[in-house]
């Protein structure tokens, strides 16, 4: 199962909502999971095919993300789950590669039915690398109405200056996009 998430144990019937001590961030992450389940009750026929989760560390977005991943691979899809860091390094493999193998590092991450990318701004930039094949992979998606899910901890200003305008453009369109910020303290450290 290369490429799914690794933390199958994360699923939307063992959420403990306790963790959130804040009422206002235990209340967002209950209505944020009551969405992500319809998502994926609908999936792949829902309004969204981007959708970026955006918020301090330790807000619960990669917990969120995992219960995501197990949901439609359980129910059947290819999930590709990746961090930014590893998604990186498979733009340089793809990069320094010969010809004929080029593609095999970047396939995977076309044709799944859903790209999950973990912590997005983490990774190092990579000069004719990084933001290239970035674009070229979420662009890719977009067009053939793939679905691509991203957490971060960039606001969206911080994803502008990062990567510039045509990813900006791409993960905040608004006909097809979803941006949702996670506040809260991070529930490692708040106990």
């Amino acid at each position: 199962m290369c490429g799914v998430s690794s933390n199958i144990s994360c699923n939307f019937e063992n959420c403990d909502f306790g963790v959130f001590k804040d009422p206002k961030h235990k209340e967002l992450m209950i209505n944020t999971y009551q969405k992500m389940k319809q998502y994926c009750a609908k999936f792949p026929n829902t309004n969204f095919n981007s959708i970026v989760f955006s918020g301090a560390t330790g807000t619960g977005k990669t917990y969120l993300i995992s219960c995501i991943a197990s949901q439609l691979s359980y129910s059947g899809f290819y999930v590709f789950f990746t961090t930014a860091f590893g998604l990186n390094n498979m733009f340089l493999k793809s990069h320094t590669a010969i010809m004929e193998e080029k593609l095999q590092y970047l396939e995977p991450l076309i044709d799944c039915d859903l790209l999950i990318i973990d912590d997005l701004g983490t990774e190092p930039l990579y000069r004719n690398v990084s933001g290239e094949y970035l674009y070229t992979i979420i662009n890719e998606r977009k067009i053939t109405k793939k679905h691509t899910l991203i957490s971060t901890n960039l606001s969206l200003d911080d994803i502008l200056n990062r990567y510039g305008e045509r990813i900006f453009s791409r993960l905040n369109n608004k006909a097809d996009s979803l941006f949702l910020t996670f506040d809260g303290k991070d529930v490692r450290l708040d106990s």
